[in-house]
Order: C-alpha cells, then sequence, then structure tokens
C-alpha cells in the first residue's frame, strides 16, 4: 500500500473561505496556527511554515477521514469535517 502524503488540503484544520470577487478566489486559513496558507497541495513533512514575525508553525496534521466517536450517541463512525 502507498504511503499517504499529507497536505494541509486533506487535514481537518483547515478551513476555505472564497474571497468575494470575479475570480472566485479562495483564502485557506489553518484553524490550530491562525494563519493564512499557501501551497497547500505540498507535503508538510518538505516544507516549514512560518509566522509573520518568523516563528516556526508546528503542524498538528489530522485527516479528515478520521474515525470519531460520538458520545451522544454512542455510535463510531467515519465523519468528514
Amino acid at each position: 500500500m502507498a504511503d499517504i502524503i499529507k497536505t494541509c488540503r486533506k487535514c481537518r484544520h483547515l478551513a476555505a473561505y472564497p474571497r468575494n470577487n470575479s475570480y472566485h478566489d479562495v483564502d485557506y486559513l489553518c484553524l490550530k496556527t491562525g494563519y493564512f496558507c499557501s501551497g497547500i497541495d505540498r507535503d508538510i513533512t518538505k516544507v516549514k511554515r512560518y509566522s509573520p514575525g518568523g516563528r516556526e508553525l508546528k503542524c498538528e496534521f489530522e485527516s479528515k477521514s478520521k474515525e470519531v466517536f460520538d458520545h451522544e450517541t454512542g455510535i463510531a463512525g467515519d465523519r468528514a469535517c
């Protein structure tokens, strides 16, 4: 089985915000770090991300299709974010 490449696009902490322009651009925000991301299809193990002040941002990658246990219903299953 091939290794799954970890990219920001596959992370559950990535939020997409469309811009209100005629080009239909989208801004991507990492909810863990609070910073906007670019190059979301690059492998996170090979790319380091920095804040505007120069601090290295630690990635806490979690796959979107992670099994989640619902404590209210007691049912375990896959849930995409």
